[in-house]
């Protein structure tokens, strides 16, 4: 083993990356003398060397808690000095590694502030992405980023914009001047968007209720020639993200279960829920699909909870009521009231009688015996 102690910052932060990048594996004692004889010296590396051993152990998920509260001990001290990129990479390795130090987070967004006319599209979605990962919403620090972003997204990458997206579901930011901007610039890349981009920048229009129909027109359209390519939360989550906007196309569905149906198998728990409640709110009913899709729910009751028995429970009730001879009018999530309530599943017989149905019980009534404000009792 080499004199590690005599290494200077430098030495050391490239030892760390080559164990990280070229090696393709971690040798644990190796690296643990290395990180020792690291820790002594955090106090004399530059914000490049600090962002790159943190970017290096984020690629392995190597570090320990007590390495990184050192690290970003030394980071705080220099974050004056920092640049948008090393200010990006030490964020982002730290979101990786699930250390969340919301101190040294809001300290870092206060460098940054100073400095956001110098960061870049690739800057701007890994930020947002890191602070999404860590769950840290800055609301002053996500405006002024989003204005300082408007302008350059023409020069996004798909990906770039994809992120960024996600980013802002997962955080709740609805910004609608700023996404009108961002899904413009997205239609122009279209044809370079990858089933991963297309389905999480679906799910992020759905998550934050925003509605452009001839964007999402122009998504499916795109998503159609690589529904091949989709796996499983790719294909519950757009299908997902269809019926939560309300986007109603027969055809694509009818593809996407197709797709699906040759992946079942490899749905989770979430998935197979998530996908078995858009199909009843988008009314596209295949028996077929439903009955292997419920087969294959099945075999993993014991990893639902109970949202997800409630999605998967509903379809298949909404399936049985509907084979009933005698229902003439079936419709889910019946609005009652102005809208103030609703039911799960509303029913009209032949002879006009209405029925109400709750699939999962009056449970949203035990704790207060009151409508909690979405559910009318049935």
């Amino acid at each position: 083993m080499p004199q590690l102690g005599s290494l200077i910052p430098q030495g050391l932060t490239i030892m760390v990356v080559a164990q990280a990048h070229k090696l393709g594996h971690v040798d644990a004692v190796f690296m643990g003398a290395l990180l020792q004889a690291a820790t002594l010296q955090l106090g004399s590396y530059n914000p490049q060397e600090l962002a790159n051993t943190a970017s290096a152990l984020a690629t392995q998920h190597h570090a320990g808690n007590a390495f990184l509260d050192a690290l970003v001990e030394a980071a705080t001290l220099k974050l004056g000095s920092f640049n948008p990129q090393d200010m990006v990479m030490l964020l982002g390795a730290l979101a990786k590694l699930v250390h969340d130090d919301t101190v040294f987070t809001g300290k870092l967004l206060r460098a940054a502030t100073l400095k956001l006319g110098s960061f870049n599209p690739l800057d701007v979605a890994m930020l947002l992405w890191a602070l999404a990962k860590l769950d840290h919403d800055d609301t002053v620090f996500t405006n002024n980023l989003l204005r300082a972003a408007m302008p350059q997204l023409g020069s996004f990458t798909p990906q770039g914009l994809a992120n960024t997206a996600w980013a802002l579901a997962k955080l709740g930011r609805e910004d609608a001047d700023f996404m009108a901007a961002l899904v413009e610039a997205a239609t122009l890349q279209l044809g370079s968007v990858n089933s991963q981009e297309l389905a999480n920048t679906a799910w992020a229009l759905a998550k934050l209720g925003h509605v452009d129909v001839d964007f999402m027109d122009a998504l499916v359209e795109a998503a159609t020639l690589q529904l091949v390519s989709f796996n499983p939360q790719e294909l519950a989550n757009t299908a997902w993200a269809l019926a939560k906007l309300g986007h109603v196309d027969a055809d694509f569905m009818a593809a996407l279960v197709e797709a699906a149906t040759l992946q079942l198998g490899s749905f989770n728990q979430q998935g197979l829920a998530n996908t078995a409640w858009a199909l009843a709110k988008l009314g596209h009913l295949d028996a077929v699909f439903m009955g292997a899709l419920v087969q294959a729910a099945t075999l993993r009751l014991g990893s639902f909870n109970s949202q997800d028995l409630a999605n998967t429970a509903h379809e298949q009730v909404l399936r049985v009521i509907r084979q009933l001879p005698y229902c003439s009018y079936v419709t889910r999530e019946h609005k009652t009231d102005g809208g103030l309530f609703s039911i799960d599943i509303a029913v009209t017989s032949q002879g006009g009688v209405k029925v109400a149905v709750e699939v999962d019980g009056p449970t949203h009534f035990l704790s207060t015996r009151q409508p909690d404000g979405a559910r009318l009792p049935g």
